[in-house]
């Protein structure tokens, strides 16, 4: 029997950096253990996150190990299930102007705080922010939008009405908090979302060697800085929307060519074969 590890989240680091245990902890000390233990007993690893060979190395070397990137994907299936959003959102949404629009969960790690605060300032330039979402972050994030007429909070959708609404959008956004965690890699559900609705991207994220820029579809800049933020939104407005488009589709080609559960699933197929 072959033991191959899939590594989803990288534990206890994420414990470490995203919930601020300190490595001391008799805890985090048990479970990094664990971890070790699982590196080196592993057949073959697996992992959703690029970079995870870096951090593994780091972790038990000399040992060598084997490993596979094996991305999240999109379910082609979806699109069978598809649905528009219904009129009492489309009229909430701009009728003219920009729309950087965001899809998913309101948390403290996907740092929405600073995309709200500088498109806020933007109010003057015809650039509107649509949210689709709920979390712990949602009041407070209102709170910050206040009196803020081009930032737009709407109910949550159906999963498969979100393609619906990505259609409506110029620019796909989500972000992060600064942390050393993701210099190894993001592999988030909405970035394939994204992909597949053949728009531009901008990600906050202190991350390279990632999807959007290999697929070449988007932009990645610096994350929990407002200036470097509005600095990159006029910038990508002042890009032809034809040239935002063909940005866009080379996103979803990328997915289609690389990112499909059916793609993947050979590269699993792969592993297993080669064990």
């Amino acid at each position: 029997m072959k033991f191959i590890l899939e590594i989803r989240d990288i534990w206890p680091l994420s414990l470490i950096e995203l919930g601020g245990y300190s490595k001391k902890n008799i805890f985090i000390k048990f479970l990094t253990w664990v971890e070790k233990l699982g590196y080196k007993k592993a057949d073959h690893i697996v992992s959703l996150l690029i970079n995870t060979d870096k951090h593994i190395q780091d972790s038990i070397k000399p040992q060598s190990f084997n490993y596979t990137w094996i991305s999240n994907g999109y379910d082609l299936n979806n699109i069978d299930d598809y649905e528009e959003i219904p009129p009492k959102i489309v009229n909430q949404l701009p009728k003219d102007g920009f729309i950087i629009g965001y899809s998913g969960s309101l948390g403290i790690a996907n740092a929405m705080e600073y995309i709200v605060k500088t498109v806020k300032e933007l109010k003057t330039q015809n650039i509107y922010l649509c949210i689709v979402g709920n979390g712990n972050e949602l009041q407070r994030l209102k709170n910050i939008a206040k009196n803020a007429e081009n930032i737009i909070f709407l109910s949550r959708i159906p999963k498969n009405q979100v393609q619906s609404f990505l259609s409506y959008c110029d620019l796909l956004y989500f972000g992060s908090i600064k942390s050393n965690l993701y210099k190894f890699g993001i592999s988030a559900n909405k970035t394939f979302d994204y992909m597949y609705a053949a728009k531009p991207i901008l990600l906050t994220a202190s991350t390279n060697n990632n999807v959007i820029e290999i697929a070449e579809c988007g932009y990645v800049v610096e994350p929990e800085n407002t200036e470097v933020l509005k600095d990159a939104i006029k910038k990508i407005t002042q890009i032809s929307k034809e040239k935002r488009l063909e940005m866009g589709r080379e996103g979803k080609k990328y997915l289609i060519n690389h990112f499909t559960y059916q793609k993947l699933s050979k590269k699993y197929i792969k592993v297993f074969n080669e064990l």
